[in-house]
C-alpha cells in the first residue's frame, strides 16, 4: 500500500492535490472543471458513448478512442483507494505474488492511467503499461514520464510480444472486450511457462451507464479463457480476483480439463449472448460457430 500511495502521489503525501493538478495540466481545464468531471465522469462518458452507433466492435473501439472521461473516472477512483474508499487490486494482487513469485516482467492489461504499473515498479517489477484506448494510454505514458519512471508502454491495438512476461493483470478489462477469446489467446502467447494472469469481470446489467460493461454473464468469460489455455488456480474473494495460471495450450491435461470446464461454463450461456450491442452478439455467435 505504500508503494501505491507513493506512485499516486509522485512521492509527496497529499494523493488528492497531485492527481487534481495532474489531470488539471494535461488536459488544460481549471480546478473546478476538474474536480467536476472527477466527481460526474459518468454524465461525460454517457455522452461519448452516444456520439455514434455502438452496436459493431468497430464502434466500440471508437469509444475507446474517445473515452477521456475515464482518465478523470480511474485516477479519482485510485486516489479513493489510498483513502481506504475501496481496497486497491493491485495492491492485494502485489501482497499475493509477494510469497509467491519473485519479480519479473509484468503486463497491466488495459492499464488504464497506469497506477498499477507504477506500483509493480516501485515493488522491483519491469512493468509495462497497456492499453487499445490512446487517451488512456498517451496519459498513462505522460504520468510515468513525469515521474522519470523507466515503464514501457504498448498499444494493444498492436501485437503482444512473444514469451515476454510473468505475470499479467487484467483488472476491469474484460467485460470491456467486444471479443475474449482471441485477446486471451494473446495474452498466453505473450506470457512465459507457468506465469500467472490475475483477471476479474465487472459484468452488470444493461442500463444507459453501464453501456461499456459489455456482459451480464461472467461465465463465458471464463470459458474463453480457459480454453485459450489457462488453468484456475485460485481466487482472492475480497476483490472478485480470478488467479490463472498459463499451460500448454497443446498439452493432454489441458483438453481433458478443457472437456471438464466445457460442462461448466461453454458453450457461451444465452445470457452471454445478450451483451449490451446485438450486432456485436451476431459477431460473437459467428465467431463462435466459425
Amino acid at each position: 500500500m505504500e508503494a501505491f500511495v507513493t506512485g499516486m502521489g509522485n512521492g509527496g503525501v497529499d494523493v488528492r492535490a497531485t492527481i487534481l493538478r495532474e489531470l488539471s495540466e494535461y488536459w488544460g481545464r481549471d480546478p473546478d472543471e476538474t474536480l467536476d468531471r472527477c466527481l460526474n465522469w459518468e454524465d461525460y462518458s454517457v455522452r461519448e458513448w452516444q456520439r455514434q452507433d455502438r452496436t459493431t466492435a468497430d464502434g466500440v473501439l471508437d469509444f475507446y478512442q474517445q473515452c477521456e472521461s475515464w482518465t478523470y473516472d480511474l485516477l479519482w477512483y485510485d486516489y479513493l483507494r489510498t483513502c481506504e474508499y475501496a481496497i486497491p487490486h493491485a495492491v492485494v494482487i502485489a501482497e499475493w505474488l509477494r510469497t509467491r513469485r519473485r519479480p519479473g516482467s509484468h503486463l497491466d492489461f488495459g492499464a488504464g492511467t497506469g497506477s498499477a504499473s507504477i506500483m509493480f515498479h516501485h515493488l522491483g517489477w519491469r512493468s509495462t503499461i497497456g492499453d487499445v484506448s490512446m487517451p488512456l494510454l498517451d496519459f498513462a505514458r505522460w504520468r510515468v514520464d513525469r515521474r522519470g519512471l523507466p515503464i514501457d508502454s504498448l498499444d494493444l491495438r498492436q501485437p503482444l510480444p512473444d514469451a515476454a512476461f510473468d505475470v499479467v493483470t487484467a483488472i476491469d478489462t474484460f467485460a470491456h472486450v467486444p471479443d475474449v477469446f482471441p485477446v486471451a489467446s494473446s495474452l498466453h502467447a505473450a506470457m512465459r511457462p507457468d506465469g500467472y494472469l490475475f483477471a476479474n469481470f465487472d459484468v452488470r446489467p444493461p442500463s444507459e451507464y453501464n453501456a461499456w460493461h459489455l456482459y451480464s454473464d461472467d461465465l463465458g468469460l471464463h470459458w474463453d479463457i480457459r480454453r485459450a489455455g489457462f488453468r484456475h488456480v485460485g481466487a482472492i474473494p475480497e476483490i472478485g480476483m480470478h488467479i490463472f495460471r498459463r499451460t500448454p495450450s497443446s498439452s493432454v491435461s489441458h483438453r481433458a480439463r478443457l472437456g471438464m470446464d466445457s460442462l461448466r461454463y461453454g458453450p457461451p450461456s444465452k445470457a452471454y449472448w445478450q451483451t449490451r450491442h446485438a450486432t456485436g452478439s451476431l459477431v460473437r455467435r459467428a465467431l463462435w460457430h466459425r
